[in-house]
């Protein structure tokens, strides 16, 4: 798919800020009360879905940041498209909207209680932006035999690119979810 790891990494900085534009369709405008409303008592809000990401992306963060300065002391070097592995390229597959499978969310990937969904939404927009930096960070890394240990299940070990895909695929899974909530039934006009 992709000729070198520059042009993945810039494909994945696309990724990044079309989430943020999309977060910024679907919110723009809301009212705390439309943000906080869920379908039912068992499915999350907006926010829920924002509160979520914004732990998610934070945390895998956390991790690429160590595993990508490990790889360069290490001279992990290349310019070779990342290969994500059997696993991890069923792994970030199976995070695309529609969900072809459901997961239940681990309590460590649980959102909290929110009162203001609006910095749950600016916080997002930040997460972002932090992505965008690392990104340009593991320009010359090489993508496939870096790994990164995910911060919620420790058994869990995956290339660094594909943990790099993830993050935005999974994006998309929720951001798909929000506009679902939107589009529900009894979803509050304002």
């Amino acid at each position: 798919m992709f000729t070198t790891a520059k042009e993945e990494l810039q494909d994945l900085s696309r990724q990044f800020e079309a989430a943020m534009e999309q977060k910024r369709q679907l919110v723009q405008d809301l009212s705390s009360t439309q943000l906080l409303w869920q379908p039912t008592d068992k499915k999350w809000s907006m926010a829920h879905c924002l509160d979520h990401l914004n732990i998610v992306g934070r945390g895998y963060l956390s991790a690429i940041v160590p595993a990508a300065a490990r790889g360069r002391e290490k001279g992990q070097l290349s310019e070779a498209p990342s290969r994500h592995g059997l696993f991890g390229g069923w792994f970030v597959r199976s995070m695309e909207p529609p969900p072809k499978m459901r997961f239940k969310a681990p309590g460590n990937m649980q959102p909290a209680p929110i009162e203001d969904p609006f910095s749950t939404s600016e916080a997002f927009d930040q997460l972002q932006r932090d992505c965008l930096a690392q990104i340009s960070n593991c320009e010359g890394l090489d993508l496939s035999r870096i790994i990164v240990v995910s911060p919620f299940a420790r058994v869990l070990r995956l290339r660094l690119g594909a943990v790099m895909a993830l993050v935005p695929a999974h994006q998309r899974r929720h951001l798909w979810q929000m506009e679902q909530i939107r589009a529900a039934e009894g979803f509050p006009d304002h």
